[in-house]
């Protein structure tokens, strides 16, 4: 095969990654709240998550309360984490950088309408301590991340040379 056309491919390839990790973000973000708010005995009426995964939002009925409150929105940003760091230990590192890129940057968003401008609501200024959390937890896992995929890349260099020796 060509090399334009292989790398062609591998960006083909990269950027449908991308666009189906996004919108997994985007649905998982929300379906963590959904779960919250029906475990907190609310109604979940439905969820959006629009085809680029960009813009999403789950509606459902009213939760009582700064617990409540924050419990729900706290919920979607805690998901995606707990997926970038399942990715990253799995030794998929492109997807748990971009999952933990993208929670870390939300969670700095406030944004009217977000849910981290929904926690500060609720809770003052405990929503600033929760943000960076959140944020130096993704953090940490962008480095595992890389240094699994430095890994990973020395591990598949020596089995491909102990192949070709063969």
């Amino acid at each position: 095969m060509d090399g334009r056309l292989r790398a062609a491919r591998t960006i083909a390839t990269v950027a449908l990654l991308l666009f189906a990790t996004n919108y997994g973000y985007g649905l998982a973000h929300e379906a963590a709240h959904a779960a919250v708010i029906d475990a907190l005995g609310g109604h979940v009426y439905g969820i959006y998550v629009n085809a680029f995964g960009t813009d999403a939002w789950t509606e459902h009925s009213v939760i009582a309360g700064a617990p409540g409150l924050v419990l729900v929105n706290l919920a979607g940003m805690g998901m995606t984490t707990l997926l970038a760091i399942v990715f990253a230990a799995a030794g998929q590192g492109l997807i748990a950088a971009f999952l933990s890129a993208r929670t870390a940057i939300y969670a700095l968003n406030y944004g009217p309408g977000t849910d981290i401008s929904t926690v500060f609501a609720a809770a003052g200024s405990m929503a600033i301590a929760l943000s960076l959390l959140i944020v130096v937890i993704n953090i940490a896992c962008i480095c595992y991340a890389a240094a699994g995929n430095a890994r990973v890349a020395a591990i598949r260099k020596r089995v491909i040379a102990g192949l070709s020796s063969s």
